[in-house]
């Protein structure tokens, strides 16, 4: 008999995670090993990761929230899935002695539920240390995985600058760039979204403390100018604007009616044709007023002057009844 030998064949070894008798090792035993030898089908750590949430109480501040999350290494070393991380999960999740600090200090805090993780709102001294540290040891991703990766930013002088307002009063802000946004943790902080970085603006708490005054009437503006002339802040807060003597204006009421319709209403069915309605303004010279409510007398900056307009109620009601007599009946929820 002729003996074939196959040389294409190599001598068969034993598959990994199997005994001399073939039997598999349990799952646990077969990952510590592999996890030992370097073996490429070792399940790799997971990376600690944060997303970052601003939210707007204020027109001009933000705040912000974090979440902690495990996130998954896809190839070529981009980041995958963020899976959320709780307290339970947090000892057994693998971590490095210095990420599992971090990631408890953020636990530690109140948390919000919120898209099916848990946010800390970072506020204080605590707060900014911990965002530093979270920026320069941890990917800090703004807007999800696929957002901006944030780094820390090198701090700036704090700096002002006033706000004008419609009615001619004046807000104390920070001075920053229009693309960027100002966030308050317990000092206050910018977000370069073209650097995409996120750095502290110096400034002691006295200072900080300054964001949250109220906007500045005009007739407080000179005694205010020379408060902050004789102030340590002199070279960083300017003059705020100060008007002449306040006009008077004297404009009769044009009513102005915008029609619109309503589609979708809890007292609207299905097929039902949408429900027309109108909003009732009066237009003062060329400042519109709303028809319901509003101040007697209101302020508006004109051409760099303070004007005053006072409202004419009597005549707003004449037009109102005589809008009635048309057919149109004031509306209750609309």
């Amino acid at each position: 008999m002729q003996h074939r030998s196959n040389q294409g064949e190599a001598p068969v070894g034993r598959a990994a995670g199997k005994s001399a008798g073939g039997i598999a090792l349990p799952a646990e035993w077969t990952r510590l090993f592999a996890a030992a030898g370097g073996e490429a089908g070792a399940s790799q750590a997971p990376t600690l990761g944060f997303l970052l949430e601003l939210l707007q109480d204020e027109p001009a501040v933000s705040r912000i929230e974090i979440a902690p999350v495990l996130l998954e290494t896809v190839a070529k070393g981009r980041l995958g899935r963020a899976v959320p991380l709780d307290p339970k999960q947090l000892l057994s999740a693998g971590l490095p002695d210095a990420e599992t600090r971090l990631a408890a200090s953020v636990l530690g805090l109140p948390q919000t539920q919120r898209k099916g993780r848990t946010y800390a709102q970072l506020s204080g001294v605590f707060g900014d240390a911990l965002l530093g540290e979270i920026l320069n040891a941890a990917p800090s991703l703004l807007g999800g995985v696929a957002g901006l990766r944030l780094s820390l930013g090198k701090p700036r002088p704090l700096d002002w600058d006033w706000q004008l307002e419609r009615d001619g009063r004046q807000k104390l802000l920070p001075k920053l760039p229009a693309h960027q946004r100002l966030i308050r943790v317990g000092g206050l902080w910018y977000l370069d979204p073209e650097r995409a970085e996120l750095g502290p603006l110096d400034g002691d708490a006295a200072e900080v403390a300054l964001i949250g005054a109220p906007p500045l009437a005009p007739e407080y503006a000179e005694a205010l100018s020379e408060r902050v002339a004789a102030s340590p802040w002199a070279a960083r807060i300017p003059a705020p604007q100060a008007f002449d003597a306040v006009q008077r204006a004297d404009f009769a009421p044009k009513p102005v009616m915008i029609f619109q319709a309503l589609t979708r209403h809890a007292r609207i069915g299905a097929g039902t044709p949408p429900l027309a309605y109108a909003r009732l303004a009066f237009d003062y010279g060329g400042e519109r007023l709303p028809g319901r409510g509003g101040e007697a007398t209101v302020r508006r900056v004109r051409n760099g002057k303070l004007v005053e307009i006072i409202r004419k109620r009597a005549e707003e009601l004449a037009r109102m009844e005589r809008l009635e007599a048309f057919g149109l009946a004031p509306a209750v929820d609309c």
